[in-house]
Protein backbone atom coordinates (compact mmCIF):
# COMPACT_ATOMS: atom_id res chain seq x y z
CA UNK A 1 0.00 0.00 0.00
CA UNK A 2 1.38 3.12 -1.27
CA UNK A 3 1.84 5.85 1.84
CA UNK A 4 0.42 8.88 1.20
CA UNK A 5 0.97 10.86 4.58
CA UNK A 6 2.42 13.70 5.22
CA UNK A 7 5.70 14.27 6.01
CA UNK A 8 6.92 16.64 8.79
CA UNK A 9 3.33 17.58 9.18
CA UNK A 10 3.22 21.24 11.00
CA UNK A 11 6.45 22.03 9.68
CA UNK A 12 7.28 25.10 7.29
CA UNK A 13 10.18 24.12 5.33
CA UNK A 14 12.20 26.78 3.78
CA UNK A 15 14.68 25.07 2.12
CA UNK A 16 15.15 21.35 0.50
CA UNK A 17 17.70 18.87 -1.42
CA UNK A 18 15.90 16.18 -2.74
CA UNK A 19 17.36 13.23 -4.96
CA UNK A 20 14.69 11.48 -6.61
CA UNK A 21 14.66 7.72 -7.62
CA UNK A 22 12.30 4.66 -7.18
CA UNK A 23 13.32 4.44 -3.57
CA UNK A 24 11.85 7.92 -3.03
CA UNK A 25 8.77 7.58 -5.52
CA UNK A 26 6.13 9.49 -4.05
CA UNK A 27 8.17 11.44 -1.28
CA UNK A 28 7.97 14.73 -3.59
CA UNK A 29 4.01 14.87 -2.96
CA UNK A 30 4.35 14.11 0.66
CA UNK A 31 6.62 17.15 1.71
CA UNK A 32 4.43 20.60 2.88
CA UNK A 33 5.95 22.65 0.04
CA UNK A 34 3.85 26.02 0.72
CA UNK A 35 6.85 27.83 2.51
CA UNK A 36 9.74 26.40 0.41
CA UNK A 37 11.65 29.49 -1.20
CA UNK A 38 14.84 27.43 -2.17
CA UNK A 39 14.38 23.79 -3.54
CA UNK A 40 17.54 21.39 -5.18
CA UNK A 41 16.96 18.86 -7.06
CA UNK A 42 17.16 15.50 -9.21
CA UNK A 43 14.99 13.18 -11.13
CA UNK A 44 14.57 11.09 -13.97
CA UNK A 45 12.90 13.45 -15.88
CA UNK A 46 11.46 17.40 -16.77
CA UNK A 47 8.17 16.54 -15.99
CA UNK A 48 8.64 15.14 -12.05
CA UNK A 49 10.80 18.24 -11.91
CA UNK A 50 8.08 20.87 -13.32
CA UNK A 51 5.53 18.78 -10.92
CA UNK A 52 7.37 20.54 -7.92
CA UNK A 53 8.24 23.59 -8.82
CA UNK A 54 4.41 24.14 -9.51
CA UNK A 55 4.01 22.99 -6.02
CA UNK A 56 6.26 26.02 -4.65
CA UNK A 57 4.51 28.91 -4.55
CA UNK A 58 6.87 30.89 -2.68
CA UNK A 59 9.58 29.50 -4.13
CA UNK A 60 13.16 31.59 -4.68
CA UNK A 61 15.73 29.81 -6.19
CA UNK A 62 15.04 26.24 -7.97
CA UNK A 63 17.58 23.82 -8.89
CA UNK A 64 16.73 20.90 -11.09
CA UNK A 65 18.77 18.20 -12.61
CA UNK A 66 17.64 15.40 -15.09
CA UNK A 67 20.07 12.65 -14.41
CA UNK A 68 21.06 11.66 -17.91
CA UNK A 69 18.08 12.83 -19.46
CA UNK A 70 15.24 10.59 -20.25
CA UNK A 71 12.19 11.20 -22.53
CA UNK A 72 9.15 11.83 -20.83
CA UNK A 73 6.59 9.66 -23.09
CA UNK A 74 2.89 11.08 -20.85
CA UNK A 75 1.29 14.13 -21.43
CA UNK A 76 3.00 16.58 -19.01
CA UNK A 77 -0.04 18.95 -18.65
CA UNK A 78 -1.94 15.64 -17.56
CA UNK A 79 0.84 14.47 -15.37
CA UNK A 80 1.42 17.81 -13.57
CA UNK A 81 -2.27 18.46 -13.15
CA UNK A 82 -1.74 21.88 -15.21
CA UNK A 83 -5.01 21.09 -17.67
CA UNK A 84 -5.43 24.80 -17.42
CA UNK A 85 -4.57 26.86 -20.44
CA UNK A 86 -3.38 29.47 -18.06
CA UNK A 87 0.45 29.29 -17.17
CA UNK A 88 1.60 28.75 -13.21
CA UNK A 89 2.83 31.92 -12.31
CA UNK A 90 5.97 32.34 -9.33
CA UNK A 91 5.62 35.78 -8.85
CA UNK A 92 9.00 35.24 -6.02
CA UNK A 93 11.35 33.02 -8.37
CA UNK A 94 14.37 34.38 -9.10
CA UNK A 95 17.47 32.23 -9.69
CA UNK A 96 16.14 28.84 -12.28
CA UNK A 97 19.26 26.42 -12.80
CA UNK A 98 17.70 23.77 -15.04
CA UNK A 99 20.31 20.81 -16.06
CA UNK A 100 18.78 18.45 -18.53
CA UNK A 101 15.72 17.68 -19.84
CA UNK A 102 13.17 19.62 -21.77
CA UNK A 103 13.44 23.51 -21.04
CA UNK A 104 10.89 24.04 -23.92
CA UNK A 105 8.40 22.60 -21.80
CA UNK A 106 8.82 24.52 -18.65
CA UNK A 107 8.99 28.25 -20.62
CA UNK A 108 5.34 26.92 -22.32
CA UNK A 109 3.80 26.20 -18.95
CA UNK A 110 5.03 28.86 -16.38
CA UNK A 111 5.76 32.50 -16.02
CA UNK A 112 8.24 34.03 -13.95
CA UNK A 113 8.02 37.88 -13.42
CA UNK A 114 10.73 38.15 -11.07
CA UNK A 115 13.33 35.99 -12.62
CA UNK A 116 16.42 37.41 -12.95
CA UNK A 117 19.26 34.22 -13.51
CA UNK A 118 18.33 31.65 -15.84
CA UNK A 119 20.94 28.41 -16.45
CA UNK A 120 20.25 26.44 -18.69
CA UNK A 121 21.88 23.06 -19.99
CA UNK A 122 19.91 21.90 -22.37
CA UNK A 123 20.37 18.53 -23.52
CA UNK A 124 17.09 17.62 -25.60
CA UNK A 125 15.74 18.90 -28.71
CA UNK A 126 13.09 21.49 -28.72
CA UNK A 127 10.72 19.95 -30.49
CA UNK A 128 8.12 22.46 -32.44
CA UNK A 129 7.98 24.75 -29.17
CA UNK A 130 9.20 27.97 -31.05
CA UNK A 131 5.40 27.80 -32.55
CA UNK A 132 3.94 27.80 -29.33
CA UNK A 133 2.53 31.29 -28.37
CA UNK A 134 3.05 30.37 -24.77
CA UNK A 135 6.86 29.35 -24.97
CA UNK A 136 7.23 33.14 -26.70
CA UNK A 137 4.91 34.74 -24.34
CA UNK A 138 6.72 33.03 -21.25
CA UNK A 139 10.49 34.43 -22.53
CA UNK A 140 8.91 37.78 -23.05
CA UNK A 141 7.38 38.05 -19.57
CA UNK A 142 10.75 37.67 -17.70
CA UNK A 143 11.07 41.41 -17.85
CA UNK A 144 13.56 41.52 -14.82
CA UNK A 145 16.00 38.72 -16.52
CA UNK A 146 19.58 40.23 -16.62
CA UNK A 147 21.60 36.61 -17.06
CA UNK A 148 21.33 33.85 -18.82
CA UNK A 149 23.73 31.30 -19.03
CA UNK A 150 22.51 28.36 -21.58
CA UNK A 151 24.16 25.63 -23.95
CA UNK A 152 24.13 26.80 -27.38
CA UNK A 153 21.82 24.76 -29.31
CA UNK A 154 21.03 25.42 -33.53
CA UNK A 155 17.50 26.44 -32.90
CA UNK A 156 18.61 28.45 -29.82
CA UNK A 157 19.58 31.78 -32.28
CA UNK A 158 16.14 32.42 -33.52
CA UNK A 159 13.87 30.73 -30.95
CA UNK A 160 15.52 32.25 -27.80
CA UNK A 161 17.53 35.15 -28.07
CA UNK A 162 14.98 37.73 -29.78
CA UNK A 163 12.52 37.44 -26.43
CA UNK A 164 15.30 38.45 -23.90
CA UNK A 165 15.71 41.76 -24.57
CA UNK A 166 16.37 42.46 -20.48
CA UNK A 167 19.61 40.35 -20.52
CA UNK A 168 23.03 42.39 -19.71
CA UNK A 169 25.09 39.32 -18.57
CA UNK A 170 25.43 36.18 -21.14
CA UNK A 171 26.99 33.05 -20.63
CA UNK A 172 26.91 30.68 -23.87
CA UNK A 173 28.36 27.64 -23.83
CA UNK A 174 29.77 26.01 -27.44
CA UNK A 175 30.77 22.89 -26.52
CA UNK A 176 28.94 20.95 -28.53
CA UNK A 177 29.11 22.89 -31.62
CA UNK A 178 27.55 22.97 -35.00
CA UNK A 179 28.86 24.14 -38.15
CA UNK A 180 27.92 27.78 -39.39
CA UNK A 181 25.51 28.17 -36.27
CA UNK A 182 27.72 30.13 -33.98
CA UNK A 183 28.86 32.14 -36.68
CA UNK A 184 25.28 33.16 -37.45
CA UNK A 185 24.55 33.61 -33.65
CA UNK A 186 27.60 36.05 -33.47
CA UNK A 187 26.61 37.82 -36.55
CA UNK A 188 22.80 38.89 -35.60
CA UNK A 189 24.53 40.24 -32.34
CA UNK A 190 26.31 42.71 -35.08
CA UNK A 191 23.34 43.56 -36.98
CA UNK A 192 21.59 46.14 -37.42
CA UNK A 193 20.50 48.56 -34.48
CA UNK A 194 16.72 47.76 -35.01
CA UNK A 195 17.24 43.80 -35.08
CA UNK A 196 19.83 43.58 -32.75
CA UNK A 197 20.07 40.65 -30.90
CA UNK A 198 20.81 41.71 -27.14
CA UNK A 199 20.27 45.04 -26.82
CA UNK A 200 21.11 46.08 -22.87
CA UNK A 201 23.87 43.53 -23.07
CA UNK A 202 27.38 44.46 -20.85
CA UNK A 203 29.12 41.25 -19.94
CA UNK A 204 29.83 38.18 -22.06
CA UNK A 205 31.40 34.66 -21.67
CA UNK A 206 31.66 32.53 -23.99
CA UNK A 207 33.12 28.97 -23.41
CA UNK A 208 34.46 26.76 -26.60
CA UNK A 209 35.33 23.05 -27.41
CA UNK A 210 37.31 24.79 -30.35
CA UNK A 211 37.63 27.37 -32.67
CA UNK A 212 38.42 28.11 -36.46
CA UNK A 213 39.59 30.64 -38.19
CA UNK A 214 36.32 32.09 -39.58
CA UNK A 215 34.61 32.07 -36.09
CA UNK A 216 37.28 34.20 -34.73
CA UNK A 217 36.95 36.62 -37.74
CA UNK A 218 33.16 37.20 -36.92
CA UNK A 219 33.94 37.05 -33.28
CA UNK A 220 35.75 40.06 -33.60
CA UNK A 221 33.59 41.83 -35.78
CA UNK A 222 31.15 41.42 -33.35
CA UNK A 223 33.26 42.45 -30.69
CA UNK A 224 34.19 45.95 -32.38
CA UNK A 225 30.79 46.50 -33.49
CA UNK A 226 29.28 46.29 -29.77
CA UNK A 227 31.76 49.04 -28.96
CA UNK A 228 31.34 51.59 -31.11
CA UNK A 229 29.70 54.73 -28.96
CA UNK A 230 27.38 55.58 -31.59
CA UNK A 231 25.19 52.73 -30.42
CA UNK A 232 22.60 54.68 -28.40
CA UNK A 233 20.01 51.96 -29.09
CA UNK A 234 22.55 49.29 -28.31
CA UNK A 235 24.43 48.82 -24.75
CA UNK A 236 27.82 49.30 -24.73
CA UNK A 237 29.72 45.94 -24.14
CA UNK A 238 32.11 46.38 -21.41
CA UNK A 239 33.18 42.62 -20.30
CA UNK A 240 34.17 39.53 -22.56
CA UNK A 241 35.56 36.63 -21.39
CA UNK A 242 36.60 33.71 -24.23
CA UNK A 243 37.68 30.21 -23.01
CA UNK A 244 38.47 27.20 -24.97
CA UNK A 245 39.09 23.74 -23.91
CA UNK A 246 40.12 21.89 -26.79
CA UNK A 247 43.36 23.61 -28.25
CA UNK A 248 45.42 26.85 -27.62
CA UNK A 249 43.62 29.90 -29.68
CA UNK A 250 47.84 31.15 -30.07
CA UNK A 251 47.29 28.11 -33.04
CA UNK A 252 44.46 29.90 -34.76
CA UNK A 253 44.59 33.63 -34.17
CA UNK A 254 46.66 36.16 -36.64
CA UNK A 255 48.62 39.27 -36.05
CA UNK A 256 45.55 41.28 -37.30
CA UNK A 257 43.54 39.21 -34.65
CA UNK A 258 45.53 40.38 -31.38
CA UNK A 259 46.05 43.85 -32.50
CA UNK A 260 41.98 44.04 -32.26
CA UNK A 261 42.03 42.79 -28.85
CA UNK A 262 44.70 45.43 -27.95
CA UNK A 263 42.92 48.14 -29.18
CA UNK A 264 39.63 47.24 -27.78
CA UNK A 265 41.88 46.79 -24.48
CA UNK A 266 43.06 50.03 -24.80
CA UNK A 267 39.63 51.62 -25.72
CA UNK A 268 38.19 50.35 -22.22
CA UNK A 269 37.16 46.35 -22.99
CA UNK A 270 37.69 44.27 -19.66
CA UNK A 271 38.90 41.40 -21.34
CA UNK A 272 39.86 37.93 -20.54
CA UNK A 273 41.21 34.94 -22.79
CA UNK A 274 41.74 31.58 -21.16
CA UNK A 275 42.97 28.38 -22.17
CA UNK A 276 41.52 25.45 -20.50
CA UNK A 277 43.23 22.41 -22.44
CA UNK A 278 45.01 21.48 -19.39
CA UNK A 279 44.14 22.19 -15.70
CA UNK A 280 43.82 24.52 -13.93
CA UNK A 281 44.04 26.91 -17.20
CA UNK A 282 45.94 29.57 -18.11
CA UNK A 283 44.85 33.30 -18.93
CA UNK A 284 46.48 34.81 -21.66
CA UNK A 285 48.43 37.89 -22.08
CA UNK A 286 47.96 39.98 -25.05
Amino acid sequence: MTNTAMLFPGSRLKNVTLKYGQALAGVGGRLPLNNVTEFDGWGFTSTYGMWILARCPKIVTFKWEVSGWHHDFGDPDESMGLMSESPVVLPALETLIWKGGDVASIMQRFEFPSLQLLDWEGRSPLHNSSHDPNFRKSFSSTPKLRTLKVDFKADMNEMVLPWLPSVENLEVRCLDQEAGMLELLLGRMASTVSNCLLPRLKCMTLLFKTMSLPELNVLINMLEWRRHRWLTQCALLEEFTLRIKGHDITEVWQEHHIDAFKRMVQGGLKLEIWEDKQAPGRLLSL
